[in-house]
């Protein structure tokens, strides 16, 4: 996904949730699978009332649905929505439902005090920012929201992402028994981030993409390395 629109992302949204700093890439990354149509584990924010478990989930909820989590609950969740917001939930709550099951769809979860599958995140007011405007920071996710939004249709409609991101994760997920021929991983550390970055020539890609079209059922989207090639030459400006 366009870094610049990560950033803008991290911006408008994610700086502006009060939780320490080590937990904002989780956020992050939550946004972007879900923007991207992957099922995730849900996000759980925990914290006081009035520490702003409320207003994240608010902040996420405008940027990928466009609407309020006042329209959102387990029994009435329209087909449409990316997320559920599953607001002031109580432990009994979670452990009396099967979410996951009754909703196809990524979810947000927020409550005081919540131990489920997700390590929860923390609120705290101590992280709020002094100039914090809710009302204005939703316009803001509101008028940035379709050009935000544009940048991922591209990415759903090109294979070509879809199985970088499959690589990504294959490395991400399994380190030690990453052993895709041709394939070289370098770890890029900073002080603010983590970047991964991957060395190969097409004819290794294919072959990754060949091999994991196979293991999830789908046919192979590109029909030679060539054709791989033209596609990695148009997306590069994405990238």
């Amino acid at each position: 996904m366009n870094q610049e629109k990560l950033n803008k992302i991290r911006e408008l949204v994610v700086d502006n949730i009060p939780c320490s700093e080590t937990d904002k890439p989780e956020i992050l990354s939550f946004i972007d699978e879900t923007l991207k149509g992957h099922m995730v584990k849900p996000l759980v924010f925990c914290g006081d009332t009035g520490s702003g478990k409320t207003c994240a989930a608010r902040m996420i909820a405008k940027l990928i649905n466009n609407n309020d989590i006042e329209s959102f609950s387990v029994k009435n969740v329209m087909d449409s929505e990316s997320i559920v917001v599953l607001d002031d939930h109580t432990q009994e709550d979670i452990e009396n439902a099967n979410y996951r099951t009754k909703l196809q769809t990524n979810v947000i979860i927020t409550g005081i005090d919540l131990n489920i599958v997700s390590k929860p995140i923390y609120m705290h007011p101590a992280h709020w920012n002094d100039a914090f405007d809710m009302s204005e920071i939703l316009a803001k996710i509101e008028d940035a929201r379709d050009e935000i939004l544009k940048a991922y249709q591209v990415y759903k409609k090109n294979p070509f992402f879809k199985y970088l991101d499959i690589l990504l994760s294959s490395y991400v997920n399994s380190k030690n028994d990453f052993k895709y021929k041709g394939i070289k991983v370098t770890e890029h550390l900073t002080t603010t981030d983590k970047r991964i970055s991957f060395d190969f020539i097409a004819g290794d890609l294919f072959s990754f993409i060949e091999e994991e079209s196979k293991r999830i059922g789908e046919k192979q989207p590109f029909n030679s390395v060539c054709q791989l090639m033209q596609r990695i030459k148009v997306s590069a400006h994405t990238l």
